[in-house]
């Protein structure tokens, strides 16, 4: 692989230490292969990761590295910069050579922080997972309006729905606001690892699972939420006509995932089961392991999902399935429209939907809790949203029906996911995206304007709460407490402490105060002598701790 002497950041902090609830996330799936993929595939030759020093993101990164570099022999550097020293030390925001800069998630307002304040044309890019949290409107799309955003800056939207709703948003946003807004939007889809998402032989795997070889299993599988994800009710109506109209076939419809534990949405799934009388013939899968989810696409005949909530944008399970050479029979719904191809991979079903969220619309911060509001919302509009019934039996119908249909789609499916989804296929996309990015940024004599970003000024904006506050002129001299650990250890609250003070300096600065012509010293001398932004933070701390004293 040509390396392209490309340096890209990449901001760590969207990788999230897995939750304490049994559940899955298509978020957590979707940023952390990006980022293995941008690490394995990419034709950078270095990679840089911001993290925050003794965290899990800077942990996780670096299992990443090792297992990347061992598996594939990456010639690349995989480096991790701390964001302290980003904060602390001129030698570390000099010696930041990236030349763009980008996130997996959509958090961008960090990025363009960093490069503003560095004052470089560097590139930000980001890429959106979801647009349908109310708060996004006041988090996300109004800062994008507002934030000092250049021309050479993308957002990366992994479908042409959430492309489209972008645009749409933005464009409201700037009527609100009356101002013009600059980011630059392009369309990458997410991918997959056709090497572990790959057909495998069904009988091995039917007999590990408990099905036999002679049924027709279709599988479902995802997040059990009927307030994110999908109603499945349709799909056991769907399912349940089958079972009866096609007596002389087994049948069996698998539904295998997650669910938050906080809801029970599988036990009313299970009394619908029971109330349409197919019990026999409907497999829960209950917590299935994520890391082997590529078997049971495998033996599987048919993978379905009739999505129909605005919080899904692009969709992974289609495209796993997609490469494990399984026929996709899915609504025609946000991003798999994109994925499924209609009549060859697999079929789409028509959705249907009406406008009717005007009191929502018009009350959309209540409930004021956000995830309570994000479930009323998304269930209300799900609930909505009709996919068409007729025509979803009808395709399970007819792949039921075929055999030979069967098989060609099978064969397509495989072929279309190594064609477009695939991972190496994906990062090329971006790097492409990166060069174009780069060469408009080294041109543009674009501004920078720090008063813009979203900064705490604490000291003017607090400076009140303090009885008085110090001047360059005042005077300090050492104590005798100050005297006594010149040799020792400064005290510290927190073992971590180190990580944002430099303890040297603690001990450096009483030193250099008990020096008989330094006893007493002004605050700006004091910088002058040791030219170091934090000698005034770092001489309060000395004050607070008694060995140090104003005069």
């Amino acid at each position: 692989m040509c390396r392209t002497g490309l340096n890209v950041g990449i901001m760590g902090e969207s990788l999230r230490p897995p939750v304490q609830q049994k559940m899955v996330y298509g978020y957590d799936i979707a940023v952390n292969e990006l980022l293995d993929s941008i690490l394995e595939y990419s034709k950078a030759s270095t990679i840089s990761c911001l993290v925050e020093p003794q965290q899990f993101q800077q942990n996780m990164i670096k299992r990443k590295s090792r297992k990347i570099q061992f598996k594939s022999n990456v010639e690349k550097e995989i480096s991790m910069i701390s964001e302290y020293d980003l904060i602390f030390s001129q030698e570390c925001r000099d010696n930041l050579n990236v030349d763009v800069l980008h996130n997996v998630s959509n958090e961008f307002i960090e990025l363009v922080s960093l490069r503003e304040a560095l004052g470089q044309h560097i590139p930000v890019t980001f890429t959106i997972h979801c647009a349908s949290y109310q708060e996004l409107l006041k988090n996300f799309f109004y800062p994008m309006i507002t934030l000092p955003l250049k021309s050479y800056d993308t957002l990366i939207c992994t479908s042409e729905a959430v492309f489209q709703t972008a645009e749409k948003i933005l464009e409201k946003t700037e009527t609100v606001t009356k101002t013009k807004q600059n980011i630059k939007l392009v369309k990458i889809p997410l991918g997959i690892n056709t090497d572990k998402f790959k057909p495998m032989e069904k009988e091995p795997l039917r007999e590990k699972y408990g099905l036999s070889n002679d049924e027709f299993v279709i599988l479902w599988l995802g997040r059990f939420s009927a307030c994110d994800k999908a109603d499945l009710y349709p799909l056991l109506h769907v399912f349940s006509n089958l079972v009866r109209k096609n007596k002389d076939k087994k049948l069996k419809l698998v539904l295998a995932g997650y669910q938050d534990e906080r809801f029970d949405y599988i036990g009313a799934l299970e009394k619908s089961v029971e109330n349409l009388d197919i019990e026999e013939e409907v497999v829960f899968m209950k917590n299935h392991s994520i890391q082997t989810r590529n078997e049971l696409y495998s033996m599987s005949d048919v993978f379905t999902s009739p999505i129909d909530n605005v919080q899904e944008t692009f969709g992974i399970t289609p495209i796993e399935a997609m490469a494990c050479g399984i026929p996709q029979v899915v609504s025609d719904w946000d991003g798999y429209r994109d994925t499924v191809d209609d009549g060859v991979t697999g079929y789409r079903i028509p959705t249907y939907w009406l406008k009717c969220d005007e009191d929502i619309n018009n009350f959309g911060m209540l409930p004021s809790n956000n995830d309570r509001r994000h479930q009323m919302h998304h269930y209300l509009l799900g609930q909505s949203v009709v996919v068409d019934l007729v025509k979803y039996e009808e395709a399970f119908q007819n792949l039921i029906d075929d055999n030979e249909l069967l098989k060609n789609m099978r064969l397509e499916s495989r072929k279309r996911a190594l064609k477009n989804y695939s991972w190496e296929v994906i990062i090329d996309q971006y790097d492409k995206l990166w060069k174009n990015k780069i060469a408009l940024a080294k041109k543009s004599n674009e501004e920078f304007d720090v008063e813009k970003l979203y900064l705490p000024d604490y000291f003017n904006n607090f400076s009140n709460y303090a009885t008085k506050t110090i001047t360059e002129e005042s005077k300090f001299t050492i104590t005798k407490v100050g005297d006594l650990f010149r040799n020792k250890d400064i005290p510290k609250s927190y073992d971590s402490d180190g990580l944002v003070y430099n303890y040297e300096l603690f001990k450096c600065i009483l030193i250099h105060l008990n020096e008989s012509d330094k006893s007493i010293i002004e605050l700006c001398q004091l910088q002058i002598d040791f030219s170091n932004d934090e000698i005034k933070r770092t001489l309060m701390k000395l004050w607070k701790y008694g060995m140090v004293t104003k005069i």
